[in-house]
């Protein structure tokens, strides 16, 4: 079997990759993926690197962000479906008017 040669990071680059999640708006799964990176690995070194208080914050800013994404895209469905109601019954009463 062959074994995987572990990549080793600087801590200059894990700093830069911190404070790139810190200063955009982007969550850590999307840093990570940005640089080749597992999510898990980046959180691992924001909790080395961070106050504990610090990552819990942004743990819940990026659930909250999913959440109102989710609640956002519920939304464009329902106001498609009127849409579309809408646009049937213009075509109904359209016809009805000739």
């Amino acid at each position: 079997m062959k074994k995987r040669n572990k990549k080793v990071y600087t801590e200059e680059f894990k700093s830069e990759a911190i404070k790139m999640v810190l200063e955009t708006n982007d969550s850590v799964p999307k840093v990570a993926e940005k640089l080749g990176l597992k999510a898990s690995q980046l959180y691992n070194w924001m909790k080395s690197q961070r106050l504990p208080g610090e990552i819990t914050d942004m743990i819940n800013k990026y659930k909250n962000d999913a959440q109102e994404i989710k609640q956002l895209k519920r939304q464009i469905a329902r106001l498609e479906q009127e849409k579309e109601i809408l646009k049937k019954a213009a075509a109904y009463f359209a016809k009805e008017a000739l």
